[in-house]
Order: structure tokens, then sequence, then C-alpha cells
């Protein structure tokens, strides 16, 4: 199979697709899969612009749109995770994977599927410290918060992930670097040298020093899964490691630059058996679900935290603990790596067929520049929590749950959902009639949520920084051209400022002295008040009375 990765998309879906057909066309060879390794932002209307983590100032609506509402069709099967800048409402809804448009399947939260065979395992978003062992709690609208924690990578995804060791994963994807990968670069390879990385990132060095360049669970991942091939993005260059585990196994490690001219953002390489072609010249691929993986799913299922609580995993023992009967530690599994048995019984469920049908239809209407608006100001999120067919099918078929809705039922928000066994025009017509029935019912959606507008501040030295440079001060505290460094923090601070200077701001109004005019219009109040016969005695008067000395 000829494959090709691409790093950071950014929404210049279309672009992509061109720059493969020059490349087919130089080397004389089809390609048969692309693989995006996040930032692919989704997009499929404005509603879904306002879900994604970026200022208003650099919102784009890229090229997603077209292939959703199939005005284009994309010319390689395509598979992507998600990273930090993506239309989160619409990810959301396909917790465990789906397909987003025809031809283009996203891998969910975490996923492993097999495509020809080939064993393709994936993680989306990024690590962040403070909210890695939380559950989902997000759901939209999202307020200046829970935007940017949404994408943030959580430990039952890595969890699962961790359970895979019966059968090695062939090529593993995440948007994060693993931790500490520098540490084995390629210096067989162009981009193998930590020393041409610190040219090109010379903001890395401290970072690495502390150890806090990259994503801890993924190096995790990386030594217990030991894939064929990892690939990665999100810090906007190329760099190759090569991980050796042993004597006999080892890891090829790229990361993959930003989708940008003269840029190393694709790599091609030859992958398993040669992929067979029809009459139409269309590679012939199946993809399919992996066994082990769901059957992980369906075992870990009761383990799903959808709250802002911490998630509770079981842990292995260490050589000092024991299970005595006086001792409070009950015996629990902690090794969820199925039987063959416990596959059986997952497959048995899904009448042995594990086929990933092209199954995709449109939920929401797609954005038309024809008469939307194109200066993106004020843009409003979806007021609505839509449950996606095909992961009610999905969590159905294995008894699992939906993330999404079990987040927004917590809250006692209504959730919207499509019967997936009716006809796509009758069931995208019921959801229709759905969304019109909540919104003349003037159903709120969130009632427990107080959602503001977002109001990300301004970058600094706004003239001079674009979002590829914010996204590096962002995520990892990486030097911007000529420009302070803006975080994660920075924004939660400025907003929490904001917020307490405007609180203080409206107490100072409401406790300031009373006019002479205020004074008597209360004065007047009160005694109508008390017309009715109704006297009101001050507790302690005594206490407040003036003395005539």
């Amino acid at each position: 199979m000829y494959i090709c990765v691409e790093g950071c998309a950014h929404g210049d879906l279309e672009n992509i697709y061109h720059i493969i057909e020059k490349h087919e066309n130089q080397m004389g060879k089809k390609i048969d899969l692309l693989i995006c390794c996040g930032d692919f932002q989704a997009t499929r209307n404005l509603e879904d612009l306002a879900c994604m983590a970026v200022p208003q100032k650099y919102l784009e609506m890229g090229s997603f749109y077209k292939y959703y509402s199939g005005q284009l069709i994309a010319p390689v099967l395509t598979i992507f995770i998600g990273g930090n800048h993506e239309a989160s409402n619409h990810l959301q809804e396909l917790a465990y994977g789906g397909w987003v448009a025809p031809n283009i399947y996203y891998l969910g939260y975490a996923g492993v599927i097999k495509v020809n065979g080939i064993r393709i395992g994936g993680i989306s978003g990024i690590y962040r410290d403070y909210l890695y062992s939380k559950g989902h709690f997000e759901f939209p609208p999202y307020d200046e918060s829970s935007i940017r924690s949404v994408y943030a990578v959580r430990n039952l995804e890595v969890f699962r992930l961790k359970q895979m060791t019966s059968s090695k994963i062939d090529i593993m994807l995440s948007h994060d670097w693993p931790q500490k990968i520098w540490e084995h670069g390629n210096r067989d390879k162009k981009f193998g040298f930590v020393e041409g990385l610190l040219r090109l990132k010379p903001a890395f060095k401290s970072d690495m020093d502390s150890g806090k360049l990259g994503s801890p669970p993924c190096m995790e991942l990386l030594k217990v899964l030991k894939p064929r091939y990892w690939f990665a993005a999100h810090m906007h260059c190329r760099f190759d490691a090569l991980v050796q585990h042993n004597e006999t196994e080892n890891t090829i490690f790229v990361a993959l630059d930003k989708c940008l001219p003269h840029r190393n953002y694709l790599e091609f390489l030859e992958y398993g058996e040669t992929v067979e072609r029809d009459e139409n010249d269309q590679p012939i691929i199946e993809l399919q679900y992996d066994e082990e993986w769901l059957t992980i799913l369906s075992l870990t299922n009761k383990f799903l935290n959808c709250s802002s609580s911490f998630t509770k995993l079981p842990q292995e023992l260490n050589a000092n603990q024991s299970f005595d009967n006086g001792s409070s530690l009950q015996k629990q599994r902690w090794n969820y790596t199925p039987s063959q048995d416990e596959i059986q019984a997952v497959v048995k469920r899904l009448n042995n067929d594990l086929t990933i049908k092209q199954s995709f239809m449109q939920t929401k209407n797609a954005f038309n520049p024809e008469w939307d608006k194109t200066d993106f100001r004020n843009l409003k999120q979806p007021e609505e929590i839509c449950q996606n067919y095909q992961t009610k099918e999905f969590c159905d078929r294995l008894n699992i749950d939906d993330p999404l809705y079990v987040s927004a039922t917590l809250k006692n928000v209504k959730v919207i959902s499509i019967d997936y066994n009716k006809s796509n025009d009758d069931a995208f017509k019921d959801y229709n009639d759905e969304l019109e029935k909540t919104a003349s019912n003037e159903v709120q959606v969130s009632q427990s949520k107080k959602v503001n507008p977002l109001r990300l501040p301004k970058p600094l030295n706004e003239e001079e920084i674009d979002l590829d440079d914010l996204d590096d001060c962002d995520d990892n505290e990486i030097d911007c051209k000529n420009s302070e460094s803006l975080s994660d923090s920075v924004l939660i601070q400025t907003a929490e400022t904001t917020l307490v200077a405007q609180t203080e701001e409206t107490h100072q109004k409401l406790s300031r002295p009373l006019d002479d005019k205020e004074e008597e219009s209360r004065e007047n109040a009160v005694k109508q008040l008390t017309s009715a016969n109704k006297k009101f005695k001050r507790r302690n008067q005594d206490i407040y009375a003036v003395s005539d000395d």
C-alpha cells in the first residue's frame, strides 16, 4: 500500500489533495491512503467555526465544508486524528470515530482500525497535566475554559490503548510528540539531528532541558505498543527519530510540519501488500474495526467518566501491596488485554461483521459562501446537543455509552438524536423537525452553564504574529516571531482578572452611598411595603440607637 502521511492540515484539505495529485503525476504512482496527524479542522459551517479555539481574527472556514456538502469528493481515502485546533463540537459527536464526509474517516478520541489488514491506531488532542485525569465533561456551547479543555488527552484513552499488547500496531498517530523523543534523533536522516532542530526552533532548548518537550503519555504508549511507525505533528517542523526497544524491535518516528509551501509536511511510504485497483483505477480497500480494540472498549466502559472529577482507573499492585483478608484493598482486575473468549463474544455480538461501512450522511447544513457571512465576527455556537447517528449505532451494537450524551444528560441537557434505522432522507427530516421544535419552544440547552461570548485576549505584537506562531506559543511556550509567549495559563489568568475586575466594579457601584433622591425613593418604597398594618422591627435596635449623651 502506498501511503501519504501529512502533518497539520489546518483546514487546507483541497490544497493537500492537489499536492498529492501532483506527486502522483510526477512519480507515476497512485496514493492509496492519506493519513493526517491533527488540526484537521472539519468545520461544516459557522457554528463549527465558533467552536474552534482560535482567536477571531485568525478564523478561516477552510475547504472541508466542500467535501462535507458533496461539492467535492475526497480523491483518496483519508484517515485523521484531532489536534488542538478543531471544530470540537463536530468531533465530540464521534467520540469513537466515524465518517465526517464521504471517504474521510475520524479515529475518535482514540481508536484502532485495520486498512487492508494494516493496523492503524491514533490518539487525538494534546497533553495537559491538569486535565489528564479528568473526565470528558465538556459539551457545547463552550465557555472560555471548556473550549480549550475539550481537546485535552485523557487518561482513559491512554489506559485503553496500553491494553493493545496481544499484537503489534503498524502505524501509530498522535498530534503531540512523545516526551523526550529528541533524545532518539536518527542521525542517518537529514532531519534527525538535534542541533538542526534547535537551529530551526531555538526556543525548544528550555523545554528540552526541563523535560517538558512532548507528551509523557505518548512516550508511555510508544514504549508499550512498540509500533513500527509513529507519526506526529503539532510543533510545525520536521524531525526524525529511531527508538530502539530491543535487539529486534524499533519504532521509526517522523514528526511533520504544517501545510505551507516549501515545508516538510508530507511523508510517503510503502507498507504492506500492493493494493489492487478496479476498472476505474480506484483502489480496492477494506476498512475494518479492530476486534481487540472493540473488546477493550466494551470491557472498560465502566470506567467512563463524564464529569470534571478525577477518573479512577485500576492499577497493578506493587511488590509491597497484598490482598490480605484484613486489608481494605479489594482484588480487582487491572489488566484489560482481552482474552480470545472475550474477543469472540464481542465479534459474535456484531454478527461476525467487522466491516466499517461508508455510512455517512449530513446532520447539519453546510457553509455556503453565497449567503453565509464571511467576516466571522460574533459567531454563535450551537445551542443544541446532537447525538450523531453513527455513534448511537456503534454504542448500541457494543452496549457502551456515548460520552457526549452522558455528559449532557448529567447536566439535564436535552440531546437530539437520529434514528439510524430509517432512510437517510427520513432520518434527516426527523432531525431537522426536532431542531425546529426545540427552537420554537425556546428550549434552553444548558441551564446549568452560563456561557459568555468568547473573548480571547489580543496576541502581543499583533501585526507580526500569525496563527501558526500562536499555536506554538499556546501549547509549548515556544517563542513567536518577535513576540512573547502566549500560554493557556495567560489566557485563563486574563479571563479571571477581567472577571474579578468587572465584579469589583459592579460591587463598588452597588455599595456606593445613595444620594438624596435615591434615599427618598427608597424610603417611599419601604413605606408602601409596610402600609398594610405590618411593622418590621430592626434586630438589636437598641444597639444602633443614637444616645442623647
